[in-house]
């Protein structure tokens, strides 16, 4: 702002030349040579103003010019650096004779400023090395004072009309700000000063106000009140406080801030961004805060939306090498489906009919970039009243996130969904040259058909399910997390149902000596399913899988490889009886068209360690058919083929 007091000081200067020349009878066009000379020696500028003068030497001095120029820079695009229509100033007698300057009136109508910067970089303002060097000089000389040291006191300060503009050559860039008026009232340096203005800027209006109490006290760096007002765009800003420039804090008070639209707003910072906001467009803010030199606090936020609001205080502390950002809030009910664009449609489900293709390992191989781990260290706790999304209903928790020099830490306390709880743990270590992951989760008497409903979009899973995961992972891309992926889960489904898996189909499958088992329908209840996994580089093993219902038993083993994408699992299904018929069965193939498949060698070994044992559980399933036949009316005739053929059941054995 050195330039802005510059051009105020001219003014002050031309007017006090203009009045001591009057006051000793000089003619007035030797005082405007004087005066040009003057300026055109001290700036390399022409000035220029109407010869008419209109001197008053009662009660106050006073001097009105009209159209007075000062000429721009020779590379300047304008002709005139300044100009403006009228000047009219009147001074205190007695002050001057004391060395001071007291501007009972101050008035410049139609002043034009055409600000500019050169395309090597020279400013308009700056009137050339060697003056600057006489500035030095001369405040050297007198002790280091200056002429912003000077006490000036202004009575009635009046801008009207007036035009700003700034064009800078080596960018290309240019703006204006016009319709300028501004009223300053300080009676006195150690009185209140009030401001009041307003302008326009890229065709907006835009009202300010400034109070301070004082400017003395400022400038001698002391502690002052200071309010502060913005009106635009149909935001308003408000902060009452004090500043204290010598202190660390450097203001501190209470800041009312109501914004109609961020829209208009974004679009008058940046027109020719992009910006789709259709979630929190207004909204208003209080809180009381502090804004040092390294440290921003602030407490009592309020902050209210159509959408959401919240409470709470924190804190922005720049004093390190890295910032901290600390906070603890408290958020009403979020609706995420105002927050999440829709994306494409999902794709359609593939056609179970397809022939099954090999699994791939088409991992993502780009290396992730987590820098920004590294950039901030954050501690925010947020205390959330609920979410809905996508037709779910979730309870309210607390969510923790904490980064500290690359370590990333995401805690979800207990949260009610799906009719039962979860909570998490999520850990980003990028502290190093290889990132590490590590995730828990721990769910309990959640719901499994509106579970598996969101996830897998299909409801053929009931029951209560209980779970818990415990997952690490490594690498600098998705491809090495999943290849590095360790550790341990297990799920436990009660009292459910599997909808569109028939276990029984696969005996009569079994029977028939079906080398593969197609799609079936019915279904099979359970009393208990689930099991545990443990992980090891990728690939996922369970050895004590279960299906407990009331007809059958199913146990099943195998492993999931994650980095090809495939399984090979083996399954053993057991019709309840008092000698269970025990069928064996492999499921092979990529993730998402597996075959299954009869496992034959299971049933020889079986066989040849213990043949009558097998020959007894051929001639109980006539027995298992009937109770099957009971209970699974839909199947009623395929039970009774079953029956009838047992004979063909007895050389099973042999067919294969």
């Amino acid at each position: 702002m050195k330039w802005l007091f510059r051009i105020f000081f001219f003014f002050i200067v031309l007017i006090v030349f203009v009045v001591v020349g009057a006051v000793y009878f000089i003619p007035k066009d030797k005082i405007k040579a004087e005066i040009v000379t003057a300026v055109q020696d001290k700036t390399g500028r022409t000035l220029a103003f109407d010869e008419n003068l209109s001197l008053t030497f009662f009660p106050d001095f006073g001097v009105s010019l009209k159209d007075v120029s000062l000429s721009n820079a020779d590379w300047g695009t304008e002709p005139y650096m300044l100009r403006v229509g009228e000047l009219d100033v009147a001074l205190a007698v007695k002050p001057l004779i004391n060395k001071k300057i007291e501007v009972k009136r101050f008035v410049l109508r139609q002043p034009e400023i055409h600000l500019e910067v050169s395309k090597d970089g020279k400013e308009n303002w700056s009137f050339g090395a060697e003056t600057e060097t006489q500035d030095q000089d001369n405040e050297e000389k007198s002790g280091g004072s200056s002429a912003q040291d000077l006490e000036v006191t202004l009575g009635t300060f009046e801008i009207t009309d007036a035009k700003l503009t700034y064009r800078d050559q080596k960018e290309g860039t240019s703006e204006a700000v016009e319709d300028i008026d501004i009223t300053i009232d300080l009676p006195t340096f150690d009185a209140k000063l009030v401001t009041n203005g307003a302008l326009t800027y890229k065709a907006e209006r835009i009202k300010f106000q400034v109070d301070l109490d004082t400017p003395k006290a400022l400038s001698e760096e002391k502690p002052a009140q200071l309010g502060l007002s913005l009106d635009a765009l149909g935001t308003t800003f408000g902060f009452n406080g004090a500043v204290d420039l010598k202190a660390d804090t450097i203001l501190k008070g209470a800041v009312d801030l109501n914004i109609a639209s961020i829209k208009r707003l974004a679009d008058f910072a940046a027109p020719d961004a992009e910006f789709d906001n259709d979630t929190i467009d207004s909204f208003t803010a209080k809180f009381d805060g502090t804004v040092g030199k390294t440290r921003v606090t602030y407490k009592g936020l309020n902050f209210k939306s159509a959408l959401l609001n919240i409470t709470g205080e924190g804190v922005i502390d720049t004093s390190k090498e890295i910032p901290y950002i600390q906070g603890v809030y408290n958020l009403s009910k979020l609706d995420l489906n105002k927050f999440v664009t829709e994306g494409e449609e999902a794709p359609e489900a593939t056609n179970d009919n397809q022939p099954a293709q090999a699994g791939n390992d088409n991992w993502d191989k780009t290396p992730y970039d987590f820098s920004g781990l590294k950039a901030l260290n954050v501690d925010l706790t947020a205390n959330v009243a609920g979410y809905a999304y996508d037709g779910i209903e979730v309870g309210a928790n607390t969510l923790t996130v904490k980064m500290q020099n690359g370590v990333l830490d995401l805690g979800v306390s207990d949260t009610a969904v799906f009719g039962g709880t979860v909570s998490k743990m999520f850990r980003m270590d990028a502290s190093g040259q290889t990132p590490r992951l590590h995730a828990k989760a721990k769910l309990s008497q959640m719901q499994a058909t509106p579970l598996v409903q969101y996830l897998a979009q299909t409801d053929r899973l009931s029951g209560t399910m209980d779970g818990d995961v415990d997952i690490k992972m490594s690498g600098t891309s998705q491809d090495a997390m999943v290849r590095s992926m360790a550790g341990t889960g297990q799920f436990t489904f009660r009292d459910g149902e599997i909808k569109g898996v028939n276990v029984v189909d696969w005996a009569n499958a079994f029977q028939k000596r079906l080398t593969s088992v197609g799609k079936t329908g019915g279904s099979t209840k359970f009393v208990e399913l689930g099991g545990s996994v443990s992980i090891k580089k990728g690939i996922a093993t369970n050895n004590d899988f279960k299906l407990v219902g009331p007809l059958v038993d199913l146990r099943g083993s195998g492993t999931v490889s994650m980095p090809p994408k495939t399984l090979d699992y083996g399954v053993k299904l057991k019709l309840l009886s008092q000698n269970g018929l025990v069928m064996p069965f492999n499921i092979k193939g990529p993730w998402d068209s597996p075959k299954i498949v009869p496992d034959l060698k299971a049933v020889l070994e079986n066989v040849i360690a213990d043949p009558k044992a097998a020959e007894r559980q051929l001639k109980d399933l006539k027995n298992v058919g009937k109770s099957i036949e009971d209970s699974f009316e839909a199947e009623k005739d395929a039970v009774k083929d079953t029956i009838k053929n047992v004979k063909d059941i007895k050389n099973l054995l042999r067919g294969f």
